[in-house]
């Protein structure tokens, strides 16, 4: 006899144990700008002295993707084919630069000064696996020239010596 208190389920007996196939990194980035540029993470909303440094749901769910994402560059850098991560750095770095072009406002909602800086990204743990996978796709010249710009672009100057130090190792 069994107590129902004390009935629980098994992994084995809930839902699909198949594994889920993860998407190739860059196909998941390509299909994450696309969505960002066609708008599909903007939300805004009536801003007011009281909700002025909020985030908008569509805002907070980019930003969730966002540090998804670099966390699979992070990983597949390890192990990965160089061009590949370089690649799907590169679309998301650009998509970055378009947001803080403020060019267009339609891909996320600042309710208040915005730009990339309110992600939060720690660029001392992102940066430094591309620029790895980098050296080893271009030129030396070309890649020196690349890291300068993107460190210059997103690092905040205080850290921007700890990035290369990083990215050095």
């Amino acid at each position: 006899m069994s107590c129902p208190l004390f009935d629980h389920a098994r992994p084995h007996e809930v839902g699909s144990v198949q594994p889920v196939e993860r998407r190739p990194l860059l196909d998941a980035v390509r299909e994450f700008v696309q969505a960002a540029r066609r708008g599909d993470y903007y939300q805004d909303f009536m801003v007011n002295s009281h909700n002025c440094t909020d985030k908008s749901a569509g805002t907070q769910t980019f930003e969730a993707q966002l540090d998804l994402l670099f966390d699979r560059c992070i990983d597949e850098a390890a192990s990965g084919e160089p061009a590949q991560v370089v690649a799907a750095y590169e679309l998301l770095l650009d998509l970055l630069r378009e947001i803080d072009r403020f060019e267009r406002d339609d891909i996320v909602f600042f309710a208040d000064e915005g730009g990339t800086w309110q992600f939060g990204i720690n660029w001392k743990r992102v940066l430094p696996p591309y620029i790895k996978c980098l050296a080893k796709v271009v030129e030396r010249d070309e890649c020196e020239r690349q890291t300068k710009a993107v460190i210059d672009a997103f690092v905040d100057e205080w850290q921007r010596r700890e990035v290369r130090r990083l990215a050095a190792e």
